[in-house]
């Protein structure tokens, strides 16, 4: 994996620029800094220009120094590659140990931590790091992992995610299917998207949009539903309950969905209607009954 493609070229032009020190402290009790020197992966060290090598032994010096046995993670660079964010860093080892890495959750934040993106990366390909040394590499941030439309060039942040037990979490994008809706409609509807709470990745989420009082009487329900799994998922029935302010029962039906297909992630609009008969005689307020899906 090449660290750098274009030494000059737009794709620095562009880059979003940044160094940044995460440490994690290992031993508390010897605080002094080292110079890390720059150590390449076998491979890249075969392949790497004696130009490229002085450019990035130049990029490394600019890092702060490490202290002596902690490891730090530095972002330099990250730019929008089209369909990823392509992310730049290195490793620093002040451990007195080579170190190697598997699986390890990354978040990119902005200048007030909010998480940009989040992503676990195998990162077995870094090798084994050296004492007292800096290796450089990059990764790529699927779009479905940014939860932004933007980097910012400055005041970003790669860190390595420690809170305990969190699950991958995915962007879900609407899908307009056959250009059904306005353009309105679908700012509407991706802005609702927006205000809601990430899907966890592999999950499907069914979220209430609108309820609706027909003119016949019906009530109408439209339900969003988002896929945060990388295949296509068919859905060919939806039980569903409305319930009253008190929790109270109102109606409930099993709809079949003929083979409602959502796409891998994406989200899409059904709507589905009971009958005057099915509700009752009930004089219904659509602002206070909930819906739910068992």
């Amino acid at each position: 994996m090449s660290f750098i493609k274009k030494i000059i070229g737009k794709k620095q032009e562009t880059a979003n620029k940044k160094e940044f020190s995460a440490s994690i402290e290992v031993n508390q009790e010897n605080k002094d800094t080292i110079k890390p020197s720059l150590s390449l992966h076998p491979e890249e060290e075969r392949v790497t220009t004696e130009l490229n090598k002085k450019y990035m032994q130049n990029e490394l010096e600019r890092l702060p120094e490490i202290k002596k046995n902690d490891i730090s993670i530095n972002g330099v660079y990250a730019y929008d590659i089209g369909d990823k964010i392509e992310v730049s860093f290195f490793i620093l080892n002040g451990l007195e140990k080579n170190i190697k890495f598997e699986e390890i959750p990354l978040l990119l934040l902005d200048k007030k931590n909010q998480i940009l993106a989040r992503q676990t990366f195998d990162l077995s390909g870094l090798g084994e790091i050296p004492v007292e040394s800096g290796r450089p590499w990059k990764i790529l941030f699927d779009k479905s992992k940014v939860f932004t439309d933007d980097i910012p060039s400055d005041d970003w942040k790669l860190v390595i995610d420690i809170r305990p037990n969190i699950k991958d979490k995915v962007n879900i994008k609407f899908e307009n299917i056959e250009n059904k809706y306005s353009d309105k409609e679908v700012d509407e509807i991706e802005s609702f998207i927006k205000r809601l709470e990430l899907v966890d990745e592999n999950e499907v989420n069914i979220t209430t949009y609108k309820i609706k009082k027909t003119k016949d009487e019906f009530i109408e329900v439209s339900l969003l539903i988002r896929n945060g799994s990388y295949q296509t998922v068919n859905i060919e029935k939806l039980p569903i309950v409305i319930k009253d302010e008190n929790k109270e029962i109102i109606a409930s039906k099993d709809f079949n969905l003929k083979n409602t297909n959502v796409p891998p992630l994406n989200a899409i609009m059904i709507y589905v209607t009971f009958s005057k008969e099915e509700i009752g005689e009930k004089d219904i307020d659509v602002d206070n009954i909930s819906i739910s899906m068992n």
